[in-house]
């Protein structure tokens, strides 16, 4: 009965949100990233300011309607027009910004000439410029110093020309009290829960970010990148296994399926070897067309990074072979490992990112172009690493450029001698 309920409660915290999200984002549609932000900022500072002027004009109805009429009206047109913010979004990026702006000014100068200074209704213009930072943003600084240079001349002016309220005005010593404690608290929630979801959205916003870095390169890497911005990321790592795969007969099969389908299967293909890739603790470094290349032990230390890269080529022929049932086609791998002395480093100014370099890197391209079809091949030293515990058959001497004559080792499944061109091999 509990978890029933618990689950009930959710779901209505889950719709309350979506409504309210819905609400905050109002006209906000074709704006994105940082404009987003803004333009929900303004918002909420419209629906917050329709907030408090609704609970003024209900004080002042409560208190003396009579006398403070001019002020209860005031207030629910003040109402309406903020509410009205999100209708200026489609103008401009800034015209609700200048909208609330001119209400805000016209406003508070007409509630300051009825009520006097004493009711600190004026200070609410304090507040001014530190929306105006959210709503607008660094990049419209101009126009926030604008705003916040006449906000501030407004509450010197008001201040001097109404020291006192005007004639036929309810001004009881203790009511003014309240309306100046009122408007304190006012002005001081608007601003917390403006700069507050401000601060929120940058977050947000910056997490995505991190998010989508930590997605292409190492996550100990985008660390670094964000404390030291301009420092030079180039490692040397001894013994690093790594992988080269591709597609066989991939031209062929682009035009057989045609491009839309081809980019289709690509990313479930890829998305299988990255899924258990990060399994293994294997750092995928990138794809280049139908290649996909990745290394273990780069750049955080593996304990068994030998194991994994050749745990992942098995679990790689199998992602293809259960595509290729789905898709039914023929569709196969080709896989090359060597292990060997690499340099992994950070390239690039304005678009980073990270890769290997060094003769390993070669050698397991080259294997994998020297493999057959559903097959992986690996280096003599890399090989020489894993014999304990895996069985390799003997492919002989093969010629690859750049290397001259290689000892060249098959990966099988399991333990005992089986036929090279046999499923289990891999």
């Amino acid at each position: 009965m509990t978890s029933a309920s618990d689950s009930e409660l959710s779901d209505d915290w889950q719709r309350l949100k979506a409504r309210i999200a819905y609400v905050a984002q109002a006209g906000t549609s074709g704006y994105r990233g940082d404009d987003l932000a803004g333009l929900i900022v303004a918002n909420l500072t419209g629906y917050l300011a329709s907030i408090s002027s609704l609970s003024f004009a209900i004080s002042f109805a409560v208190h003396d309607f009579a006398s403070l009429r001019p002020l209860v009206i005031g207030n629910v047109v003040s109402a309406i027009c903020t509410a009205a913010t999100p209708c200026f979004h489609r103008i401009s990026r800034t015209a609700a910004a200048i909208w609330l702006t001119i209400v805000f000014l016209v406003s508070l100068y007409y509630f300051t000439s009825l009520l006097g200074r004493e009711s600190g209704v004026i200070l609410n213009l304090i507040g001014a410029s530190a929306v105006a930072f959210a709503v607008l943003g660094l990049r419209r600084y101009k126009m926030v110093m604008a705003i916040t240079a006449i906000s501030c001349m407004m509450v010197v002016y008001c201040w001097a020309r109404f020291p006192q309220a005007a004639e036929g005005i309810y001004d009881a010593p203790f009511f003014m009290q309240q309306i100046f404690a009122t408007a304190i608290v006012s002005i001081m929630t608007i601003i917390f829960v403006v700069i507050y979801y401000a601060f929120f959205l940058a977050a947000k916003a910056q997490a995505q970010t991190d998010a989508l870095l930590r997605s292409i390169m190492p996550a100990s890497i985008v660390d670094r990148l964000k404390d030291q911005p301009g420092e030079t990321i180039a490692e040397k790592f001894e013994n690093v296994p790594v992988l080269f795969a591709d597609i066989v007969s991939f031209t062929e099969l682009s035009n057989q399926m045609g491009p839309e389908r081809i980019v289709e299967l690509l990313d479930e293909l890829f998305r299988g070897f990255d899924e258990r890739a990060t399994s293994l603790g294997v750092e995928k470094i990138k794809t280049i067309g139908d290649a996909y290349l990745a290394a273990c032990g780069v750049p955080t230390a593996h304990a068994t990074p030998a194991a994994s890269i050749l745990e992942l080529s098995s679990s790689m022929h199998a992602v293809a072979e259960e595509i290729a049932t789905k898709y039914e086609l023929s569709l196969s791998l080709r896989i090359g490992i060597a292990s060997g002395t690499l340099t992994a480093g950070v390239v690039g100014k304005s678009k980073y990112f990270y890769d290997i370099w060094g003769p390993v890197v070669n050698l397991a391209s080259r294997l994998q172009t020297a493999a057959c079809p559903g097959q992986t091949y690996v280096s003599e030293q890399m090989k020489c690493s894993l014999c304990d515990d895996y069985q390799f058959l003997d492919r002989g001497n093969l010629e690859l450029k750049g290397f001259g004559t290689v000892t060249v080792w098959q990966a099988i499944k399991d333990q005992g001698n089986q036929d090279p061109r046999d499923k289990s091999a891999f």
